[in-house]
């Protein structure tokens, strides 16, 4: 069975331009989406009259959402371990022996996942008062 052929660019350079020019447009949206997410999310929490139940609803949510935005940016076994550690409750252990790996490769990834959630989070929340 012979193998397909495989198209030829016309304008290589226009292509990579679009391409570049795309990529920019998506990073750009994630940041105003970033942006906006953590505004409200420092609106809710400033707003320290309100504790009825909707308004801790709505600070979990937002949490959940800025959460997961930077989980998405992690390492495949970074994510996989944080996922299993923080919203499975398994143990080290546990992980350890689903991932294949040791248990302080299981700790490694964590300590990755934390550790840039924390930079990104902090690096976010300087972008907005600058």
């Amino acid at each position: 069975m012979p193998l397909p052929e495989i198209p030829s660019l016309r304008e290589p350079r226009a292509y990579l331009l679009i391409t570049a020019n795309r990529l920019m447009i998506k990073l750009n949206r994630r940041h105003k989406v970033e942006e906006e997410t953590l505004l409200s999310m420092s609106a809710l929490i400033a707003d320290q009259s309100c504790r009825d139940v909707a308004h801790v609803a709505a600070i979990r949510q937002l949490l959940e959402r800025t959460l997961l935005m930077l989980i998405e940016e992690l390492d495949e076994r970074s994510r996989q371990a944080f996922m299993m550690a923080r919203v499975d409750g398994m143990t080290y252990a546990e992980i350890a022996q689903v991932m294949h790996v040791s248990e302080s490769r299981v700790k490694q990834y964590l300590v990755k996942a934390l550790a840039y959630c924390h930079q990104r989070f902090y690096r976010i929340k300087a972008d907005l008062h600058a």
